[in-house]
């Protein structure tokens, strides 16, 4: 539960580091839901530093409204779930990854989708993976 308050607290630092209209699917969900409590607790942090965002949300987070707290912690959990799930492909896919993907940059999903491409060459174990998180295009 630490973990997932922590992870809520991260959501919303980051949330209110970035502008209300940002096209960000979960991100901008929470930025909708939690709107008000941005203007009433930390209008006056200057945007753009993680580090300050952070700190205010944490501050104030005993005093959010129940919305801004549930999007919170759906944005926490989906956070949770992907991290696992990331996890997961990483460490079944492994091998695969070094022997298929070793020249492609790390992030933004890019091994992934070199390991997806390679949907024929991966071992059992990888395939298994990511069809039961992600699943193949």
């Amino acid at each position: 539960m630490k973990i997932l308050k922590f992870t809520s607290i991260a959501v919303l630092a980051a949330m209110f580091a970035m502008p209300a209209s940002s096209d960000e699917g979960l991100m901008d969900a929470v930025a909708s839901a939690c709107a008000e409590d941005k203007e009433k607790y930390c209008a006056e942090v200057t945007p753009g530093n993680p580090d300050r965002m952070l700190a205010c949300a944490y501050a104030h987070e005993d005093k959010l409204s129940g919305q801004c707290s549930y999007a919170l912690y759906q944005a926490a959990a989906a956070l949770e779930q992907a991290t696992n799930a990331l996890a997961y492909i990483a460490d079944a896919c492994m091998e695969d990854a070094q022997k298929l993907c070793a020249e492609v940059q790390l992030g933004e999903g890019r091994v992934l989708s070199c390991l997806t491409e390679a949907k024929e060459e991966l071992g059992d174990t990888c395939t298994a993976a990511i069809e039961q998180t992600v699943g193949f295009e």
